[in-house]
C-alpha cells in the first residue's frame, strides 16, 4: 500500500460516514488554503508527494493535514464527531488544539496497531525517488468504533 492508501484506509476504518464525507469535501474541494486554490490538494499520490517534497514522516502527517487544509479546523462545527466531543467536554479552553489532538491521537493509535511497515520505520522521513511499502495487519482495529456500524 502507498501512504495515500494508508491514509484513506484510516479514514474509512475509524471515521463515521458523515465524518468521512466531511474530510473528503474539505480535502477535495474546499480546503481554504490560498496556495491550493489553483492546483488541487487531493491527487492520487498526495500524501507521499507532500511527505517526499518536504522530507517529513508519515506519523506526523495528520498534524500537517490541518495546516494544509485549514478549513478542517475552521469548519469543525460541521464535523459530527466534534459536536459530540464538545458537548461532553464543555470546559475545553483551547478548542482548536483539542480538536487537532483528537485526530492526532487516533492517527497514532491506528498506525501503531494496524500498519505493518515492511522496509522503513513510520518515523523515517520520505525521500524523493524511494518507494515505501506498507501492509495492514490481519487483526481488525476495534479500539475506536464507528457510530454508524454496530460491531
Amino acid at each position: 500500500m502507498t501512504a495515500t492508501q494508508v491514509f484513506l484506509t484510516f479514514l474509512r476504518e475509524t471515521c463515521t460516514f458523515q465524518e468521512y464525507m466531511f474530510f473528503g469535501n474539505i480535502i477535495g474541494k474546499n480546503n481554504g488554503n490560498k496556495y491550493f486554490k489553483t492546483r488541487p490538494l487531493f491527487k492520487p499520490d498526495f500524501v507521499e508527494g507532500y511527505l517526499s517534497r518536504n522530507n517529513r514522516h508519515l506519523r506526523g502527517f495528520m498534524t500537517r493535514l490541518f495546516i494544509l487544509a485549514p478549513n478542517l479546523v475552521k469548519c469543525k462545527s460541521l464535523n459530527p464527531r466534534w459536536r459530540d466531543y464538545y458537548r461532553r467536554n464543555r470546559r475545553i479552553r483551547c478548542v482548536n488544539g483539542a480538536y487537532v489532538n483528537m485526530y492526532r491521537w487516533r492517527w497514532h493509535n491506528w498506525l501503531d496497531n494496524r500498519v505493518v511497515v515492511t522496509n522503513k520505520k513510520l518515523q523515517s522521513p520520505f525521500k524523493k525517488g524511494e518507494t515505501y511499502d506498507f501492509k495492514l495487519s490481519d487483526k481488525p482495529y476495534n479500539r475506536l468504533r464507528k457510530s454508524w456500524v454496530k460491531l
